[in-house]
């Protein structure tokens, strides 16, 4: 893993520690510190610099090993480098903070429905959408057709996603409008997909703030049959005789 060649008489384990991150040190020594007074096997995590130049995430489980007297006389473990791994979540971290900066300044919010319980998770965007404070769980399905959805909605929005829910082989979307907690009413895109089987998630899905579209459009249309109906009222006949002399 680190590049070094054998050596019989071992690596010293100065010599070793001087391979660790800087950031990393204090946690390695800790470990070591508790593994020597436990009789259970204790587990770090640290980046170690290779030969090679490159930083190696490495895993290592040590135990302590005790005379008959129960002193500690060696530690034994082994490492494993879990560099890929570690690259792989650190780019599915980044993806994320992305993703979450977009849904944040686009006005998406993002929520999953548990499979096994129907427990809900939102995005920051879910919350600041419907006003609920994040410290708060995100209610189910039902719970929030009931608190959230605007009542001249509430049944269609209602029925939409039961309908859905048993049969889900195509996306759900429905136009509608939500009151969030400072009594705001709000329109929103709700769409939604269900995940394949062996996913931990049932649904997922996305809620889209709309809501200046859809006052734009709304005075687009009141400006339209304004003029419509200038346009009939300039529409007067005009006519007149001239009698008999």
């Amino acid at each position: 893993i680190m590049g070094m060649e054998s050596r019989p008489e071992g690596v010293p384990i100065d010599e070793m520690r001087q391979h660790i991150h800087p950031d990393d040190l204090m946690e390695v020594l800790a470990t070591y510190q508790r593994a020597l007074a436990s009789f259970r096997p204790e587990d770090a995590q640290a980046r170690y610099k290779g030969l090679d130049g490159r930083w190696h995430h490495i895993f290592t489980r040590r135990i302590t090993q005790r005379d008959g007297f129960g002193t500690p006389i060696a530690l034994s473990g082994v490492a494993l480098d879990i560099t890929e791994q570690m690259e792989r979540v650190q780019r599915a971290d980044e993806l994320a903070r992305r993703l979450d900066e977009v849904t944040s300044t686009s006005g998406i919010g993002v929520w999953r429905v548990q499979r096994d319980d129907g427990r809900a998770e939102w995005n920051a965007q879910m919350y600041a959408m419907t006003g609920l404070a994040p410290d708060q769980p995100a209610p189910g399905f039902m719970a929030w057709v009931e608190r959230f959805v605007h009542p001249d909605d509430r049944e269609r929005v209602r029925t939409a996603g039961v309908e859905w829910i048993k049969h889900p082989d195509a996306p759900l979307e429905i136009v509608h409008r939500i009151v969030n907690v400072d009594a705001q009413v709000r329109h929103v895109v709700s769409r939604a997909r269900a995940e394949p089987p062996g996913s931990p998630f049932r649904a997922t899905g996305v809620g889209i703030d709309v809501t200046e579209r859809e006052l734009a459009l709304a005075a687009l249309r009141a400006a339209n049959e304004r003029s419509a109906l200038a346009t009939r009222s300039a529409c007067i006949g005009i006519g007149g005789w001239q009698a008999d002399t």
